[in-house]
């Protein structure tokens, strides 16, 4: 069924309609209040960037008030840090200088290696060809200080360039003696080695070093024991980045699937993904009860260029039980990363386009949620160990987005909180303090600062629909009175105007009667008949237009100032006819005055000239004058209509036909006109004298200037 334009506006503009609009609108501002996470900035520190290293939180002493430290490099071969009381800057506690440089990142691995609830500080620097660990227990007096530990050297892949930093650790009691040890990897870039596993034994300064390999993990380090063996073995992130070509085992020409036992031993031969540049991604998963290793394979086929996002899944032997290539509907969006979902004790796989999936042991993809992330948008995993930003128990990830920002994932791996942070350097120091009264604190050192964060479940997030509800009950009801009092408005205007034009039509109703136009068609076949063709075709043309104008502004209320004195110029022009010349007429307008951009009310000005016509000029019995002139000031446009006939004392003393209805009619016109145009349009009625004899009456009419532009 078709509406028509008017039924299609009336729904339009209804109240309903216009406050679900509102409602949709105060969608985009609104939800953002009420978003299930709030990530809020707490300070920005700004941190000399000739010096600065990273800086980041560590609760050495586990009394829940945390410590900053700073790693700086205040000389060239002076690596420092600096730990301080508080995250305020505080008093220094003390500073450590060691030999050498930082690594190039990955510099220091915190821990409680001997259960006395006084973490260590494990900073890792180079001298020369060499890398060597530092053990500091800050927060005691006589703490442990051990330097210059040896673990590996680093051939210079350039002549005194070292290319290695360390990929992550931890410390676990591999021999329960009571006391833990230090499990960490270390990786080289563009140096050959060293590429490698290491567990150190505190207590017996003992070092172990996985095989000789030239690939291995450059982050996202697991711990897990797997085989029940009250161990922990270990993987991470392997890729192959081509960097050293050699007949060392294991090139970096292929990414690799290793997994490390406590005495850094192969648990099983090295799984190889043989494509240059490729990625295998890691993490041990349960399956139905069962451990198993999942692997994410991202490789391109040097012949056909095709990228590839493979899935896998091998036993704790490394024997590949089940591999899949996942179709998403999406062929741009490709499996990157594995995370799990604590709440739920299950593993989950997040795609480079937001999707999120449940896996089962056939390796089948079940998406379960989108991320909202933009449309050309493509996100990773960021940061491979999650972290527990809230203080709820569970840790969120943090993703990185290719526009360049962080994002934090919520741990039931279904709200995004955006990021946007400067100066970001490839590996950030990322950590978490808990400050009293403020919960937890996320900390992030960047090149040039360090920043800090709240992240926190929104308590306000259960009145995200109720406030769109509000929204739209306060706007139907404002839109509903609006409406209503604008119905009221329009119909008192519709009166109001209705009113108007049926006094115009009394008016124009007096002055177009049949009498009038008998008189004037009788006049004009006179002189038709008398052969004065061209008297009768000026009279029968300006009766033409009279009509015509008649006709054209007959539903108008309001006229241009130039058609209604062309009607009264057609209309004097008949009626001086009429009369036989018994009266005189002149019409002057201003120059300045641009009388089509002027509206007046129709039949105004005729109805003052017709006036003075009948009551005025006519009853004087002699040749009379009848002068209209419209002028301007800076307020007002003024219409005098002057005669020099009897003036209004004889009139009434005379009893002339009609005498004041039209004056009535103007009276009422002029009063309902200003008050639906909201503006003032005034006149007078001035008699004139000489000598105290009546000489004639002129008529003032006042419009204010702006109020009656067109």
């Amino acid at each position: 069924m078709n509406l028509s334009k008017n039924d299609f506006l009336s729904k339009l503009f209804h109240p309903i309609t216009l406050a679900l609009l509102v409602s949709l609108v105060s969608v985009w501002f609104i939800f953002p209040q009420f978003e299930v996470y709030v990530l809020e900035e707490v300070s920005n520190t700004y941190l000399n960037t000739d010096q600065k290293k990273s800086t980041f939180f560590a609760d050495l002493n586990h009394d829940g008030q945390a410590q900053i430290v700073n790693l700086m490099n205040p000389s060239a071969y002076a690596p420092t840090c600096i730990y301080y009381n508080s995250r305020e800057g505080g008093y220094g506690i003390d500073q450590f200088n060691y030999r050498g440089h930082w690594l190039k990142y990955g510099q220091v691995i915190l821990g409680d290696y001997n259960n006395n609830i006084q973490d260590e500080i494990y900073a890792f620097n180079l001298v020369e060809d060499s890398v060597f660990l530092n053990i500091t227990e800050v927060m005691l007096k006589n703490g442990i200080d051990r330097r210059d530990i040896f673990i590996d050297l680093v051939p210079a892949f350039k002549e005194n360039e070292y290319d290695v930093a360390l990929a992550g650790g931890e410390l676990h009691d591999i021999d329960n003696d009571g006391n833990k040890e230090l499990l960490f990897a270390l990786l080289a870039g563009y140096s050959k080695s060293p590429r490698a596993f290491y567990v150190y034994d505190i207590d017996q300064d003992s070092l172990y070093r996985s095989p000789m390999s030239s690939s291995g993990p450059v982050g996202g380090l697991k711990f897990k024991d797997i085989n029940n063996d009250g161990f922990p073995e270990v993987l991470g992130v392997i890729t192959a980045p081509y960097n050293y070509h050699s007949s060392v085992p294991y090139p970096d020409s292929s990414s690799w699937l290793m997994v490390y036992t406590k005495n850094a031993e192969f648990l099983f031969p090295p799984v190889e993904l043989p494509y240059p540049y490729s990625n295998f991604i890691s993490d041990f998963i349960e399956l139905e009860n069962e451990t198993y290793i999942l692997s994410l394979c991202q490789y391109q086929s040097l012949n056909e260029k095709i990228y590839t996002n493979e899935i896998r899944l091998y036993d704790l032997q490394g024997n590949l039980l089940k591999t899949r290539i996942p179709a998403t509907k999406n062929p741009q969006e490709k499996i990157s990363a594995i995370c799990f979902d604590k709440r739920k004790s299950e593993t989950r796989l997040i795609s480079n386009k937001g999707g999120v999936f449940e896996l089962d042991k056939k390796l089948n993809l079940n998406k379960i949620h989108q991320l909202s992330i933009e449309d050309d948008e493509i996100i990773s995993l960021f940061y491979n160990q999650g972290i527990d930003i809230d203080g709820n128990g569970f840790n969120e990830h943090i993703l990185k987005s290719s526009k360049g920002d962080l994002m934090i994932l919520s741990d039931d791996l279904k709200h995004l909180n955006r990021l946007k942070i400067n100066a970001l350097p490839i590996r950030p120091e990322i950590s978490v303090a808990l400050i009293p009264n403020e919960k937890v604190v996320l900390g992030i050192s960047t090149k040039d600062a360090f920043i800090e964060y709240r992240y926190y479940k929104n308590p306000y997030t259960w009145l995200k629909f109720p406030t769109i509800t509000f929204v739209f009950l306060l706007s139907y009801l404002l839109f509903y009175l609006l409406v209503k009092v604008q119905k009221q408005q329009l119909e008192k205007r519709y009166k109001a105007e209705k009113q108007i034009s049926k006094y115009q039509y009394q008016g124009l109703r007096n002055q177009l009667d049949p009498h009038f136009t008998l008189n004037i068609l009788n006049a004009i076949q006179s002189l038709f008949y008398q052969k004065d063709f061209d008297k009768a075709k000026g009279l029968l043309s300006k009766y033409g237009k009279l009509n015509r104008n008649a006709l054209q502004n007959a539903e108008k209320i309001a006229i241009p100032l130039e058609d209604e004195l062309d009607f009264v110029e057609n209309f004097l022009a008949l009626e001086k006819f009429r009369y036989e010349d018994r009266f005189d007429y002149f019409i002057k307008l201003d120059k300045e005055i641009d009388a089509e951009e002027i509206l007046i009310p129709r039949m105004l000005i005729h109805t003052f000239a017709e006036n003075a016509i009948k009551h005025g000029l006519f009853p004087k019995g002699e040749r009379g004058f009848l002068k209209i002139e419209v002028k301007e000031n800076e307020k007002n446009i003024q219409i005098n209509i002057e005669d020099n006939g009897v003036g209004r004392a004889k009139s009434k003393e005379l009893k002339t036909t009609n005498n004041g209805k039209g004056l009535g009619i103007i009276k009422e016109l002029v009063k309902l006109y200003n008050k639906l145009q909201k503006t003032k349009i005034t006149y007078n009625t001035i008699d004139l004298f000489e000598e105290e004899k009546a000489v004639g009456t002129r008529v003032e009419v006042l419009l204010p200037t702006k109020a009656q532009k067109n």
